[in-house]
């Protein structure tokens, strides 16, 4: 799975903490942490849509809970590939 370096941020972010929550504010701090202007929640939101496009496959998905934050989780238990990235 081919990611750009800041679908790299986000999707490493919430793969080292599987299964729980993320906040919103966490993400965005690690994705301006190297720029000038910081992205703002309209693009974190584009990112997401587009790991999670690439995740489909695997059998993983992001999901975004309203005041709390995004969570990696497991779609399906069938289907058993490994992220390779």
């Amino acid at each position: 799975m081919s990611l750009s370096p800041s679908e790299w941020i986000v999707f490493s972010l919430l793969h080292k903490r599987f299964g729980h929550s993320i906040r919103f504010s966490t993400i965005l701090d690690a994705l301006g942490a190297s720029r000038d202007d910081p992205p703002g929640p309209d693009v974190l939101y584009a990112f997401v849509c587009k790991i999670n496009r690439k995740l489909t496959s695997f059998g993983y998905r992001i999901i975004g809970r309203r005041w709390d934050g995004y969570t990696l989780t497991r779609v399906s238990a069938a289907a058993d590939p490994e992220i390779v990235l």
